[in-house]
């Protein structure tokens, strides 16, 4: 949690600001409304704080509008690359690509059904469902690891710190792994 405490003092002291930490009952919630659950390290950081601005989400705010908009950008990874397949975009490990393109379509659709949730982070930087997972930006076909965990992913997107940001053991993480390795 020290670690998460520094980050935020350090996001606070840029011009970010940081509110309250969220509560248990508070990501039960949000795990309850979205239909995911958050990762230990999400769990720990946004329990110490929660930064807020135009590209972070607003977690602990249950109004109708700001949740349709995170529901929304949940969505976002998978609509985006739908539309990339729509324009015939395909990798290797979804198999052969069919002829049609509704063919195509409802074959991406059953692959993408199974793939972990992306949670907004900032931007178009999301994490998926998963413990120890790597931190991606995705707009659809172009996406790439942006952190390999996220203390470095924070310390990089918003410090400059590269210190190894996508270096060591990355998470495979189902389906996105693939797309980003284009396997």
């Amino acid at each position: 949690m020290e670690k998460y405490l520094k980050i935020l003092d350090r996001l606070e002291k840029s011009g970010i600001t940081v509110s309250r930490g969220l509560t248990e009952e508070e990501i039960g919630k949000i795990e309850e409304v979205y239909g995911f659950t958050f990762p230990r390290e999400l769990v720990e950081f946004y329990s110490c704080g929660l930064p807020i601005g135009e590209q972070f989400p607003i977690w602990n705010d249950f109004s109708d509008e700001n949740v349709r908009m995170i529901r929304e950008k949940i969505e976002l990874p998978i609509k985006a690359l739908r539309s990339d397949v729509e324009d015939w975009f395909w990798i290797d490990s979804w198999g052969d690509q069919p002829e049609s393109r509704e063919e195509e379509l409802a074959v991406f659709d059953s692959i993408a059904e199974r793939a972990p949730k992306m949670i907004p982070i900032y931007g178009h930087r999301y994490m998926p469902a998963l413990d120890g997972a790597p931190i991606i930006s995705t707009v659809g076909a172009d996406s790439i690891y942006y952190g390999y965990s996220l203390v470095k992913y924070l310390n990089y997107e918003f410090f400059g710190i590269k210190d190894g940001f996508v270096s060591g053991k990355v998470k495979k993480v189902p389906f996105w792994s693939n797309l980003i390795e284009r396997r």
